[in-house]
């Protein structure tokens, strides 16, 4: 099976056993990159037009705005064949209790008919709120499978273990 991992992450300050960490590589990227290590998958990185600010109290203003007026940010548009895929790994880190908001802004513009999708997640404590259910409505035709939510700490200690058993369980 053919897999492809898309993901966003964020670059800049984060919150990591409720301090607030700067990081040169954000917590999605390296989950991403782990899995391709795994499994020899192709990346996609979903990068904002306009990036989010790297303080973390300026970007959770716009993740809350973003949230409640569903601002879609555009994104740097790729041609992605959808076509050669079997399996679709889909990243994110969780804000405001659900995904950042550009990821709405990749997924209704793509067609994941006859897809497994494995959606993860990364956080600071808060487990993946209700992004799972959110991410069922917006992917249409695909077969949405449970999310691995994966807490900060345990990325940047490369305490991934269980990500293992995840990647293949399909």
């Amino acid at each position: 099976m053919k897999a492809l991992t898309i993901y966003f992450s964020h670059v800049g300050e984060t919150i990591i056993n409720n301090e607030i960490k700067e990081l040169t590589k954000g917590n999605t990227a390296k989950v991403a990159e782990k899995i391709k290590e795994f499994t020899e998958c192709d990346l996609y990185e979903i990068e904002p037009l306009e990036a989010y600010p790297v303080k973390y109290e300026d970007c959770l203003r716009i993740a809350k705005k973003e949230a409640k007026e569903d601002i879609r940010p555009e994104y740097k548009k790729v041609d992605l064949n959808f076509e050669n895929y079997d399996v679709i790994y889909l990243g994110y880190p969780i804000w405001e209790g659900s995904f950042p908001r550009i990821l709405a802004s990749f997924l209704v513009n793509q067609d994941f008919k006859g897809k497994i999708v494995k959606p993860f997640s990364t956080h600071g404590g808060s487990t993946s709120g209700y992004s799972d259910l959110e991410l069922k409505g917006l992917i249409k035709n695909g077969d949405v499978k449970e999310i691995l939510s994966l807490q900060a700490e345990k990325i940047v200690n490369d305490d991934i273990d269980e990500l293992i058993g995840w990647v293949f369980d399909y």
